[in-house]
């Protein structure tokens, strides 16, 4: 599950966004802060939403609602793939650091287990 935070991560340090603040709020208003998940490499509609909205020009941002007519985000393709490998890369990094704990309990050695089925 991606949360809010990923995305900010992610923008903050790919782009130069503008009114991010604003964003946040225009995502959390329309309901598209939850139900962020990534399955088999296929993005929730609402992780797809989110990512439009924020990468948005600042003169559409008040347009933000043309979301709701979208069928397929096509048009911010690369950028939907640039964040999918941008948090591929977020969650190897953490299985890495979970690995190097030493001696972890038998529960910390299953939570590892699923990150790396993840």
């Amino acid at each position: 599950e991606v949360c809010m935070d990923d995305l900010t991560e992610f923008f903050t340090e790919t782009s130069n966004i503008k009114n991010l603040k604003r964003r946040i709020e225009i995502l959390r208003e329309a309901g598209l802060t939850s139900n962020l998940g990534i399955e088999l490499e296929e993005m929730s509609w609402n992780l797809q939403a989110s990512i439009y909205i924020l990468n948005l020009q600042l003169e559409r941002l008040d347009d933000w609602h043309q979301v709701y007519s979208k069928d397929n985000f096509n048009d911010i393709k690369f950028v939907l793939l640039k964040f999918l490998n941008y948090f591929k890369v977020k969650v190897f990094r953490s299985l890495t650091e979970m690995k190097q704990i030493k001696d972890p309990s038998n529960f910390f050695d299953i939570s590892v287990n699923l990150v790396e089925f993840h």
